[in-house]
C-alpha cells in the first residue's frame, strides 16, 4: 500500500480512535499553533498561499481548525484522494509532491508536517528539506511531528524513523530551536506507548 492510494485513506480512517476531532481541537492544534507562532517572525507572504502551510495535509483537520479561527492556511498533499476531500470541505488544498513543491511559487512563512516524514525514504527527505528550504521566508518555521519508536512500527507504510538525533541527518539549510514530546514530555514513552509523538521545531537559517 501506497500513501497516495485511497487505501490509504480509508486505512488511515479505520484506526482513528473515538474523540480523535475533540481531542486534535482541543489539545494538539492549540500546542501546534502555540508552537508555531509565539516568535515575533515579520510576515512576508504577500501572494495566494497561506501563512501555514500544511505539508502532507491528509484529510484537512488542521485546515478545518485554521479556517474556523480566521486563520489562513493551506494544504499540500500528495494523495489525489485526500486533496478531493479537502476541497469538498470548502478547504484550500493542493495535489503536490512535497519532495518537490513544484505548485508553490512564493516564500512559506510558516509549516507544520505533522506525522509525514517517516513516510520518506533517506533520499526523499533530503529532498524535501532541500527544496522547501528554498521555498521558505528566511527564518521561516517548520514544525515536524513524528512517530516514537511503537507509533513507528504500527504503519506498515513508515521508511524512515526519525528522532531528535539523526534528523540534523537530513534537513540542511534548518536549526531545530525546540523538542519535545508529547503527550507526555519524556523521550522514553514513545518506546511502549504508540500515541506519543516527537515535536521539532526548525528555524530555516
Amino acid at each position: 500500500m501506497q500513501t497516495t492510494e485511497k487505501a490509504y485513506h480509508e486505512f488511515l480512517e479505520s484506526r482513528y480512535l473515538p474523540g480523535r476531532e475533540l481531542y486534535l481541537r482541543y489539545v494538539v492544534y492549540p500546542k501546534y499553533l502555540a508552537l508555531l507562532l509565539k516568535d515575533d517572525l515579520k510576515i512576508t507572504n504577500t501572494s495566494k498561499f497561506a501563512v501555514i502551510c500544511d505539508l502532507g495535509c491528509g484529510t484537512g483537520s488542521f485546515l478545518a481548525y485554521c479556517k474556523k479561527r480566521g486563520i489562513r492556511a493551506l494544504g499540500i498533499d500528495s494523495n489525489q484522494h485526500l486533496i478531493e476531500r479537502c476541497i469538498s470541505r470548502g478547504l484550500k488544498a493542493l495535489h503536490d509532491d512535497i519532495t518537490k513543491f513544484e505548485s508553490v511559487d512564493s516564500p512559506i512563512d510558516f509549516a507544520l508536517c505533522d506525522n509525514v516524514l517517516e513516510h520518506l525514504n533517506e533520499e526523499q527527505l533530503i529532498s524535501f528539506f532541500k527544496n522547501l528550504g528554498g521555498k521558505m521566508s528566511p527564518c521561516g518555521i517548520l514544525l515536524v511531528v513524528v512517530p516514537g519508536r511503537s507509533g513507528f512500527m504500527r504503519d506498515p507504510t513508515h521508511r524512515t524513523f526519525i528522532t531528535t538525533d539523526n534528523i540534523s541527518n537530513y534537513c540542511e539549510g534548518f536549526t531545530v530551536t525546540d523538542k519535545l514530546y508529547h503527550p507526555v514530555n519524556a523521550k522514553a514513552v514513545g518506546g511502549f506507548f504508540y500515541l506519543n509523538m516527537t515535536i521539532l521545531k526548525l528555524r530555516r537559517h
